[in-house]
């Protein structure tokens, strides 16, 4: 009932995200960086630039989490330079799917601490 009522308000499709404590941060982010990825190339270079010179202000003692959240940064500013979110592997801009890169880049080990990042950052 509940799902019909929000198809019909517009909404088709939904993310879980895991309730750690962090889940509105997480929530907040990937809708951000959502946002940011599937913009006309022009306003998505000025909203990543924007968050970019936002975040690089901020430091970590932990190695860890340097390491990652100079890797958030790093791909915010390929996104500022209107390269794309990540290193093309053999495609062109144009034929890689956005938003499936971006979401790709969050799994695993290393897209973990990418994850970790970004909470951190907008804590």
């Amino acid at each position: 009932q509940k799902v019909k009522e929000l198809e019909k308000r517009g909404y088709h499709g939904w993310r879980r995200v895991r309730g750690d404590g962090n889940c509105f941060y997480r929530a907040f982010g990937f809708g951000l960086l959502e946002q940011i990825v599937t913009a006309p190339i022009q306003q998505q270079r000025a909203w990543a630039s924007s968050l970019q010179t936002k975040l690089q202000t901020l430091t970590f003692q932990d190695d860890d989490e340097s390491d990652a959240h100079k890797q958030l940064v790093y791909k915010l500013s390929r996104l500022a330079a209107g390269s794309g979110w990540q290193e093309p592997l053999g495609t062109t801009r144009h034929e890689m799917m956005p938003l499936s890169l971006l979401f790709a880049s969050f799994s695993g080990v290393g897209g973990t601490l990418l994850d970790l990042a970004l909470v951190r950052a907008l804590r």
